[in-house]
């Protein structure tokens, strides 16, 4: 009983450990491309707040300065950014 009782706590230590980010949805922004420095692609929001994209492979066909997007995204806690400001995030869909 008592292995029974170790291993049902065990599961429930690392099952927790494994949260993702809540994805916050269809949040209005513009791409910004810059081609200097280590911001080269953020995501201006319109609420302000600047994305630093994780997953550039997702953002191939919009790479385009001044191009409107709608991301969904979730916070990378993987990742830092590199440029002051913004907020490193794992693009889920643009549109």
């Amino acid at each position: 009983m008592k292995l029974l009782t170790l291993l049902i706590t065990g599961s429930l230590l690392f099952s927790g450990c494994d949260k993702k980010e809540p994805i916050i949805q269809n949040v209005p922004g513009v791409m910004r491309i810059s081609n200097t420095g280590a911001c080269r692609v953020l995501i201006e929001l319109n609420s302000g707040k600047s994305l630093f994209p994780t997953n550039l492979d997702k953002l191939q066909s919009f790479l385009t300065n001044g191009r409107e997007v709608t991301v969904s995204y979730r916070h990378d806690a993987d990742f830092v950014s590199p440029c002051s400001g913004s907020e490193p995030a794992l693009i889920e869909s643009i549109r």
